[in-house]
């Protein structure tokens, strides 16, 4: 992308005659092309939107979850970080046993706001990146599931260094 294009299409709001305006629009169509959407199919026991809303947050979380597959080692591990405060973090690893298995790609799955490494999304998602044949890391933030005494310090989203703590981890 040229540096004039880039400007035109990252100034806000477009100036310029109406004309410049449908050129600026044209070429931010030609720089993001329009996404296929999928739309959204809910189960049917799971039609009505209250339900999905209240389900969720009742069924959110499974705590002490384990997968059972052939091979699969499960292991929680306390890792501490790296900024001398003396905070440690907890993970659930999920990895495949077996010299086929050693190259195996890791996947990290960090939760969002509120959540933990027990969140029924992360669950769903470990699950089926364990059933692709990945090696899986659930991570706890600061503060949160099974690690929420093992910090004295709340996660926020500057902590970067905490995931890379984990990345480092998950290499070695």
């Amino acid at each position: 992308v040229s540096a004039a294009v880039f400007q035109q299409c990252t100034r806000n709001p477009v100036r310029g005659s109406s004309h410049a305006r449908k050129k600026v629009a044209q070429k931010r169509r030609g720089l993001f092309p329009p996404q296929v959407l999928i739309p959204f199919q809910p189960p049917r026991w799971g039609t009505n939107p209250h339900f999905q809303t209240i389900s969720a947050a009742l069924l959110g979380k499974i705590p002490g979850y384990t997968p059972r597959q052939v091979g699969l080692l499960n292991e929680s591990v306390v890792v501490p970080t790296q900024d001398d405060t003396g905070d440690r973090l907890f993970l659930h690893v999920h990895r495949f046993l077996g010299p086929e298995n050693e190259n195996s790609p890791v996947i990290v799955l960090i939760h969002g706001l509120e959540g933990s490494s027990d969140s029924l999304y992360i669950i769903k998602m470990a699950d089926k990146f364990l059933k692709a044949g990945f090696h899986v890391v659930r991570m706890n933030l600061r503060t949160c599931g099974a690690g929420v005494y093992l910090a004295n310090h709340p996660y926020n989203a500057g902590l970067t260094i905490d995931v890379e703590t984990v990345l480092e981890f998950a290499r070695s």
